[in-house]
């Protein structure tokens, strides 16, 4: 007999209920019940204004007002507005170096707009894969500014792009990065020395899967920096 694990008391485990409360789970493939499941909200504004009432108290160990919530809210509002869904690297737990450089975007007719890029129609947010070369960037008007620097190991880059590439040789380093920052923001306290040895095992555990964001957020969320602070 097989037993694949990990094996949880309950289901959904402790940790996934903090983040979704009562929302359903849903498998990805209708036709494979029970793998591959998926919180789903028919109300994803409602949902969230709702779930940060119940998450943000936990996170900062006090009470939250309306007016504090509310200004997190905006900042979901905004991001879905963007088209900015970080739920697609959860989706299909594409690798953290996506949150670097990605080939696709998720744009609707007037944000491709804005950003120059042709052959999309409708108001609907959907996924845009951008051709080989091609970059969104951000432009405010000002003075030019030199954008070269040189990182404390020594290495430099003239531009945006360059420090990208440096960021992306050390693919280990930008999920151990990312999961200190997943782990200091879902519990609301700053890593201690003694967590070190849970980051280190999170990546390494998620290394096979080329450090796959949703990898890296289960794995975070089972921890016991997660269920125990």
């Amino acid at each position: 007999m097989e037993i694949e694990g990990p094996l949880h008391e309950q289901w959904p485990p402790r940790g996934h209920q903090l983040l979704y409360g009562d929302l359903p789970l849903q498998p990805a493939n209708p036709a494979v019940p029970g793998k591959d499941l998926r919180v789903v909200s028919a109300q994803p504004e409602a949902d969230a204004q709702r779930l940060l009432l119940a998450f943000l108290p936990k996170v900062f160990r006090r009470p939250v007002g309306d007016a504090e919530v509310d200004g997190y809210l905006t900042l979901v509002k905004e991001q879905m507005a963007k088209g900015r869904r970080f739920d697609e690297l959860l989706t299909h737990d594409l690798s953290v170096r996506n949150v670097v450089q990605s080939d696709f975007a998720m744009l609707n007719e007037r944000l491709a707009e804005h950003y120059g890029i042709a052959g999309v129609k409708g108001d609907q947010i959907r996924k845009v894969t951008l051709p080989p070369g091609s970059d969104i960037r951000y432009y405010t008007q000002g003075l030019p500014v030199d954008p070269s620097y040189a990182l404390a190991d020594g290495r430099t880059f003239k531009d945006v792009d360059g420090f990208k590439q440096l960021i992306l040789a050390n693919p280990g380093q930008l999920a151990h990065c990312v999961t200190e920052k997943l782990i200091a923001h879902l519990t609301g306290a700053n890593l201690q020395f003694a967590d070190r040895e849970v980051v280190e095992s999170i990546v390494a555990k998620t290394k096979a899967r080329d450090y796959g964001l949703r990898s890296l957020l289960h794995e975070v969320i089972q921890s016991r920096v997660f269920t125990q602070k």
